[in-house]
């Protein structure tokens, strides 16, 4: 048989602040628990006196029934406590007159007895929850008491923005896609700009991908198996709301979330609920906080302690996207989800103004004659030619970030990366039009790019393709000579 006993704690130092009015309420070091446990304690033979003696002014009981913490009250104390043993110590005090009388659990008995079985009351009472009730349930049958609190909602303040005063959070807080053609540089620029500056700690990023989900995302509840060998359910949260908890939790600094291939996950169904958060306040205290808020039990739970909190994305946190054009047949952003950010494109050019991209650009393609940059301008324009009947071949041509500088000295490298994109995507369908007829196969065309050196690998495209390739290098040696010819 199992037998409830409640008592309501009433202490001024909380750390969770409950929504009834305070009256005369002083601070103590004890919770009070009602006069029936204590008799039914007795009734059934599970305390034992530890106070030698027959006074009974300040008496301590220990139990010979064994003692499990609750899922509540465990969330306020910490993981730490599961599975680990529990010991009580009861407290009867009265005045020597056999007035006044207390039945307690008291934090400096807990204390007193030194050992880690006591300490979850020590904890628990440095934690302790304001004008709700403390649990006692006794099963008699199985020997054990079990100690937890009752966290009702409906007690709680609703935490709105307004108490967090959002005034005091940056307004650093937006949406944006950044897109191009694959290896335009995308991630290059969230990680030199959006990214510029800021701490490990002040960024989460993930990668989006068919199989991703929402939990995957937002969080999810799995179960932990404890050091007695029992299982327990806990949210373990996503990046989403990890990097929301950092935010909240340092309001002057700045923070991002990185998606990178957006849609190449179901973007819609992978936000669910935080699609609603996505619109932001254009103006006034809460510029850059989300619009719109939700209810979500467990977000709210891990940020507020409170599953009935108001969630909204605040202003010091930015998500940053990136998306690859060539990769919209993965799956589509509607025009309702694309409103939501700012769409940014990431020009297919280098800017050489900085030094790691002026790099980049003029490394030559392996012992030809052409830099990377030239090679590049070179085949995305026989990419826009030759398949000019076909839509979006724009997306097709190659990234200034496609390679990088290491690659450009491998030729087996360079011919399994970029010539095989341009065999299997850039010129699938024009492959007659731009490579040597002789060629049946990729494995073909890369032994004979591989085993020719110099300008002679490009003996795996036609003639005309050859041809456009002397024209432009001659075309940049003209230029050349007229510079050479104005400087002297």
């Amino acid at each position: 048989m199992i037998k409830k006993f409640t008592r309501i704690i009433q202490t001024s130092q909380s750390r969770y602040k409950a929504n009834l009015e305070k009256k005369n309420i002083t601070q103590q070091c004890s919770y009070n628990l009602p006069f029936e446990l204590e008799a039914y304690l007795k009734s059934i033979n599970a305390l034992i006196r530890e106070t030698p003696g027959s006074s009974n002014t300040n008496v301590l009981y220990n139990t010979t029934y064994s003692v499990d913490l609750g899922s509540n009250l465990l969330a306020i104390i910490g993981d730490s406590y599961i599975g680990k043993p529990a010991r009580v110590v009861f407290t009867h005090t009265e005045s020597a007159e056999g007035g006044t009388k207390k039945f307690q659990l008291k934090k400096t008995d807990f204390a007193n007895k030194k050992s880690e079985e006591y300490d979850w009351f020590v904890d628990l009472y440095q934690n302790n929850i304001e004008n709700t009730n403390f649990v006692v349930l006794v099963d008699s049958d199985n020997r054990t008491i079990t100690f937890d609190v009752e966290l009702t909602p409906s007690i709680f303040k609703e935490i709105s923005f307004s108490e967090e005063n959002p005034s005091k959070y940056l307004k650093t807080g937006e949406n944006v896609i950044l897109y191009g053609v694959p290896g335009s540089g995308k991630s290059y620029k969230v990680k030199h700009e959006y990214l510029d500056g800021l701490e490990e700690e002040q960024h989460e990023r993930v990668v989006f991908h068919p199989d991703y989900t929402y939990s995957d995302f937002v969080g999810q509840i799995l179960p932990e198996k404890g050091d007695n060998g029992s299982l327990t359910y806990k949210f373990n949260p996503g990046p989403f709301t990890r990097i929301m908890e950092k935010a909240y939790k340092a309001p002057d600094k700045k923070f991002v979330l990185v998606i990178e291939e957006i849609n190449r996950g179901n973007a819609p169904a992978i936000f669910g609920d935080i699609f609603q958060l996505l619109d932001r306040e254009k103006e006034g205290d809460e510029e850059g906080f989300s619009e719109y808020s939700i209810t979500n039990h467990e977000i709210g739970r891990e940020l507020f302690d409170n599953e009935d909190a108001k969630i909204k994305i605040p202003s010091n946190l930015s998500i940053i996207a990136t998306m690859n054009t060539s990769d919209q047949n993965v799956f589509t952003l509607d025009n309702a989800f694309q409103r939501r950010w700012k769409m940014v494109q990431v020009a297919n050019v280098f800017d050489k103004s900085k030094k790691e991209e002026k790099d980049l650009a003029e490394t030559k393609v392996l012992d030809t004659d052409l830099i990377w940059e030239d090679f590049m301008k070179i085949i995305n324009e026989q990419i826009l030619n030759k398949n000019i009947t076909m839509t979006s071949m724009e997306d097709k041509r190659l990234g200034t970030h496609f390679v990088d500088k290491n690659l450009l000295k491998d030729d087996r490298q360079f011919s399994g990366k970029v010539l095989k994109y341009l065999w299997d995507d850039g010129f699938k369908f024009a492959r007659n039009d731009v490579f040597n007829s002789e060629f049946k196969t990729l494995e073909d065309l890369t032994e004979k790019f591989i085993s020719n050196s110099g300008m002679n690998r490009l003996d795996i495209f036609n003639e005309s393709v050859k041809k456009a390739i002397d024209e432009y290098l001659e075309d940049i040696k003209n230029r050349n000579s007229e510079d050479d010819g104005e400087n002297s």
